[in-house]
């Protein structure tokens, strides 16, 4: 028996069609769930949710399928095949998932933890292609819609602090007793939703840093802090780091 009669007596070409088909299925649910413009977090983008999601559609269909010549025609195993567990396959894809995931989250200087709505969306992108690859494609491809419009409603909506931008700033000033009362009245200016891991440091010179973590629905531009600097000669430094 030749190799393509091997293979032609195990799949159809219609069923290889069909295999085909989940694998591109799985590439486009992975670009619709990867597809986020305004996110670039340690590289993680629509090539990777592509990679993870065609990955986990191959391994299901390896693993629902690739099995096929250890069963006889009835379903039953064959002589010493009978420990065969095509499951085990998918199953460890949820778990090979969790070390790409750890390396997606991350502690921010400000003390934010940054990653983590990623982390979940490639998590999410492989069960995605798991059912692709089994075949579920009404199931799959409606958690795909039902997630994207989510998100859509997310960006339109004030739905809780997803909806804000996070920065951390940074001020180095010659008078910290009179900038405190300055950087009060200023932050109401620019109104910010909320202020967290605010830290205050001051020297005997009365001189002192100012760091904090400030969520607003636009962020700060550069220009913002530099006018902000220039208007006020208290200020010796500042510095922004994004947290999202």
């Amino acid at each position: 028996m030749t190799l393509l009669q091997y293979m032609t007596s195990q799949f159809t070409a219609a069923q290889y069609l069909d295999f085909i088909t989940r694998i591109v299925a799985a590439c486009v649910a992975g670009f619709v769930i990867g597809y986020n413009p305004k996110v670039n977090i340690k590289g993680i983008g629509t090539r990777t949710h592509i990679i993870a999601c065609c990955a986990a559609a191959l391994i299901m269909i390896i693993s629902k399928y690739g099995f096929v010549d250890t069963a006889t025609a009835s379903g039953s195993f064959l002589s010493g095949t009978k420990g065969t567990d095509p499951a085990r396959l998918a199953a460890q894809a949820v778990s090979g998932i969790s070390f790409l995931c750890a390396g997606i989250i991350f502690k921010s200087e400000g003390g934010t933890v940054r990653g983590l709505t990623t982390a979940a969306g490639m998590w999410l992108t492989v069960a995605v292609g798991l059912g692709i690859g089994a075949g579920m494609y009404y199931v799959s491809l409606f958690t795909v819609a039902f997630v994207f419009i989510m998100r859509a409603l997310y960006r339109v909506l004030p739905i809780g602090m997803d909806n804000y931008s996070g920065q951390h700033l940074r001020f180095s000033v010659t008078d910290g007793a009179a900038f405190s009362a300055v950087l009060e009245e200023q932050l109401k200016t620019w109104k910010v939703h909320k202020i967290s891991n605010r830290k205050e440091s001051r020297e005997q010179d009365n001189s002192a840093v100012f760091e904090m973590n400030v969520f607003r629905e636009k962020k700060l531009t550069f220009e913002d802090l530099e006018s902000f600097a220039k208007s006020n000669n208290l200020i010796r430094s500042f510095s922004v780091e994004s947290l999202s």
